[in-house]
């Protein structure tokens, strides 16, 4: 075949080829006729290529430009034209799998339009009640009154499952109230008295409750037991209670009414999931309202009891101080700095280590409560008596104390009564151990204090001394002078005797009319007999004059001295017992000289027990 070329000179064309076409159609097997159909796109499309290729066949033979085409184009022509038959027999077998595969891939997406519809709904559902819970934990918040509290819940539980009517019943002090109530007619409000006055539990509400979990009923005669409420509440005819959670303590229900499609199980489920939050908002409402009311209580009390309250948080060292705590000083409310350093400032100096000590006490010990008296500065300047109550009310997993809480109160009248009592009983008992002639330790508190000295030398093994001293004849004295002036002689040789004890352990009492006993302890006999001897002395330097005396021209005493270390069980008396035989030997051997068991004759007899 000639080869045609431009008359114009110009190079010469390009044999007009088709491979370009077929070359897009493979026909080995069915992997690459699955490969063909993905690279062309769809059965459809590669039919109206060789429908396409065909026409174009059959056009430049019925043009009659057989010249254009080489033999190799006439001959990949023809075979073109005879692989249609197979290219189609082709399709043909493609096309079912194709539309099984568009089918399935219908299915699936119509799938997942249903899921993402169903998701889409539940994400709608849970903001909902998302929303109802933020409402009703706003009004928590708001500390609005527990009705309030309940319609907000109410309108909530209507809006989320499509309720025309609702209520919430409690159990208050063993009285069923309706707490809130609502309906789409109008006929009840949400605090109406009608609805506040009570409910009728009957039989059908009662075993609801006994279930203790969601029930819905779709009719009225869904429940053998239901029974239509009184004339003032709208017609049940769809119904769902949700009994509130019994652990918390809050017995009643929530009730939801005349949804016409009736209630589904993500109903009661999203109702049970408000009423948990409703009853915790309750609960915590209540709280808050009864800690109101006890603040308040507390602190009427503490103005009527004129106590001045304290709370301190240990560790960040914050203190509140009451209104009252500051006036109890004078100052005013918030006059001064609410820190620990205003109360140490104004705490005497000699208690502020008290103060410090016991609340370092207080926190690190096991101990609850805590009562100091301190001395603190008030406004015009005076120090007042004030006592400090404290307790621990919060402590960490340690045991240690978080919060200290307290009270102060001024007790400087009842502390200046209390030290005039106390001086007034130190007194008495003073009064009641002197004697009031002499003015000496007297017998009774002789014997008391003998008891205690023999106990302590018998533990310590150490000796005890008693001198038992008696006037020489002090009834011819008072013979003479008269009883007024044996009275003065009484008190003279009385204050001669304690004046001449030089040890605060020494004691000299009023043993009878004219005896007297000086006790010694930790004193042997030989100290015991220096003692008499110096007493002796003292007595002959008052020279009162006695003309009745025998023993002499002045007042005179006989002396019986003893010492004994105590051992086993031997009595106290036992002293005294010695000391008196020892006397009645100087009053034998005439007066006026000291005798002690042992001693030589030239002072007297020896005196045997």
């Amino acid at each position: 075949m000639k080869t045609v070329r431009e008359d114009n000179g110009l190079p010469e064309k390009k044999p007009l080829s088709l491979l370009s076409i077929t070359d897009r159609i493979p026909l080995a097997n069915s992997q690459q006729r699955k490969a063909a159909l993905a690279e062309v796109g769809t059965a459809g499309e590669l039919e109206k290529v060789l429908t396409w290729t065909k026409n174009l066949i059959q056009g430049i033979h019925q043009a009659g430009y057989p010249e254009l085409l080489t033999a190799k184009d006439l001959k990949e022509l023809d075979d073109i034209e005879k692989q249609a038959p197979r290219q189609q027999g082709m399709i043909d077998d493609l096309a079912p799998d194709q539309v099984s595969d568009l089918i399935r891939v219908n299915k699936r997406l119509q799938l997942e339009m249903l899921e993402r519809d169903l998701v889409e709904e539940q994400v709608s559902r849970k903001s909902k009640l998302l929303e109802a819970i933020n409402q009703v934990l706003n009004q928590m918040v708001a500390n609005r009154s527990e009705h309030s509290l309940a319609g907000t819940c109410l309108r909530a539980g209507r809006e989320l499952t499509g309720s025309p009517f609702g209520f919430i019943v409690e159990n208050q002090e063993g009285c069923w109230r309706v707490l809130a109530m609502a309906s789409d007619a109008g006929r009840l409000g949400p605090c109406s008295a009608e609805a506040l006055s009570g409910f009728p539990m009957n039989n059908f509400w009662r075993e609801l409750m006994q279930i203790s979990q969601a029930q819905a009923f779709p009719a009225p005669g869904a429940h053998p037991l239901w029974r239509p409420l009184p004339e003032e509440y709208p017609e049940i005819r769809t119904l769902l209670v949700v009994p509130l959670p019994v652990k918390a303590g809050v017995p009643g229900f929530i009730a939801l009414a005349n949804n016409p499609q009736g209630y589904a199980f993500i109903d009661q489920s999203d109702v049970q999931t408000l009423a948990l939050s409703f009853v915790e908002a309750l609960q915590r409402l209540r709280a808050e309202q009864a800690k109101q009311i006890s603040e308040r209580r507390l602190h009427l009390a503490l103005d009527s009891a004129e106590e001045g309250l304290w709370d301190y948080l240990v560790q960040s060292h914050e203190i509140f101080y009451s209104p009252r705590w500051f006036t109890l000083l004078g100052y005013q409310a918030g006059e001064l700095p609410s820190s620990f350093e205003t109360w140490t400032t104004l705490t005497h100096p000699d208690d502020v280590s008290l103060l410090k000590n016991t609340i370092q006490t207080a926190t690190r010990s096991g101990e609850e409560a805590f009562k100091i008296e301190i001395r603190m500065l008030a406004q015009e300047g005076q120090w007042r008596w004030i006592q400090v109550r404290g307790r621990a009310v919060e402590r960490d997993t340690q045991g240690v104390a978080l919060r200290l809480v307290g009270t102060l109160i001024d007790i400087s009248r009842y502390k200046h009564v209390e030290t005039a009592l106390q001086k007034a009983n130190e007194e008495l008992q003073r009064l009641a151990a002197l004697d009031d002639l002499t003015q000496i330790a007297n017998r009774r508190r002789f014997d008391e204090r003998l008891n205690d000295e023999w106990r302590r030398a018998r533990r310590d093994g150490a000796p005890l001394g008693l001198i038992i001293a008696d006037i020489d004849y002090f009834k011819a004295y008072n013979d003479t002078y008269g009883h007024v002036r044996g009275d003065e002689i009484l008190y003279a040789v009385a204050q001669a005797i304690s004046a001449t004890l030089k040890r605060p352990m020494d004691m000299v009492a009023r043993y009878g009319g004219e005896e007297f006993a000086i006790l010694l302890p930790n004193t042997d006999l030989l100290g015991a007999a220096q003692v008499a001897q110096e007493i002796r002395s003292a007595v002959h330097e008052l020279m009162i004059k006695h003309r009745a005396s025998k023993a002499g021209e002045f007042v005179t005493l006989s002396f019986g001295v003893a010492s004994l270390l105590p051992e086993g069980v031997a009595p106290a008396k036992s002293i005294v017992e010695r000391a008196d035989c020892a006397l009645y030997r100087a009053k034998a051997m005439g007066r006026d000289r000291i005798v002690a068991p042992g001693m030589g004759e030239g002072e007297g007899l020896r005196c045997s027990l």
